[in-house]
């Protein structure tokens, strides 16, 4: 635990934006069994907050939040498991943090960017464009990033996910301060999608924040899976016939009508 006490310590003061992750960095697991706590403290008054991204905790293993200088203080938010990110915002100068594993099979942990404010500068980040049609190849261009309503040099790449719920950054690719698809997007089959940003402009201030990406119908033409026989009727006589069912597939489940060509000899 030396290493720990060379980091953090329970009153330790810190500038007023700052980045920490579980032990094991962005590239490894945690450890277990481990029990630590440090304080982010601002010089003046004010609030703090955290956000945390890439939240995975094994079962038992807690990320708890505290207001004050230690973990006697009011409880803010306790983590117990895997979810996408958490905002933790105290209402004081002092914020708490204590992480405790138990687990045999410790998980990945997290990654939190915190500053001097009710929130990180998320909200400044944005996206010009947030749709995309439906049926679309892959490397489609869909907006660019913005910090501040200006053009930046580098946005970090997205990170994995497959859900909306834990994001579906995936399907997705960030080149510089452009978004592109990485999959073929379908509106049948899901009509939104997430994924997440960050990046430094030309400041070292971090942005994050995290777009809902919806996905446009387009109508897509019925799919003939077999051909209609050639029919001839004379004219005047009466006719029926009954269309088998494996004749054409509509994935929009539009209304098909069928009609019949009059031919004279």
């Amino acid at each position: 635990m030396d290493v720990i006490r060379e980091k953090f310590s329970d009153c330790g003061k810190t500038a007023c934006f700052g980045k920490f992750s579980d032990m094991g960095g962005l590239e490894g697991n945690y450890f277990s069994p481990e029990q630590y706590s440090f304080t982010l403290e601002r010089k003046s008054a004010g609030k703090l907050s955290v956000v945390l991204k890439n939240i995975d905790l094994a079962a038992k293993d807690t990320l708890a939040f505290y207001e004050g200088k230690d973990v006697n203080g009011t409880p803010l938010a306790k983590l117990y498991s895997s979810q996408s990110s958490k905002v933790v915002t105290s209402s004081g100068d002092a914020l708490t943090v204590r992480f405790t594993s138990s687990s045999l099979n410790p998980s990945e942990g997290w990654e939190a960017t915190w500053n001097c404010g009710e929130s990180l500068p998320s909200d400044s980040l944005k996206l010009t464009r947030n749709l995309i049609d439906e049926n679309l190849p892959t490397g489609t261009f869909i907006g660019r990033f913005l910090i501040n309503g200006s053009r930046f040099s580098v946005l970090n790449d997205a990170q994995s996910g497959n859900n909306l719920d834990n994001s579906d950054n995936a399907n997705f690719r960030i080149s510089g301060d452009s978004l592109f698809s990485s999959s073929i997007f379908n509106y049948e089959k899901k009509k939104f999608l997430s994924v997440d940003g960050s990046g430094n402009g030309f400041t070292s201030q971090e942005h994050w924040n995290s777009f809902v990406i919806s996905v446009v119908n387009k109508n897509d033409p019925p799919v003939f899976l077999n051909q209609l026989p050639i029919l001839q009727v004379k004219l005047g006589e009466s006719f029926q016939y009954q269309l088998p069912t494996n004749l054409v597939t509509d994935e929009d489940g539009d209304m098909l009508s069928f009609g019949s060509k009059e031919q004279m000899d």
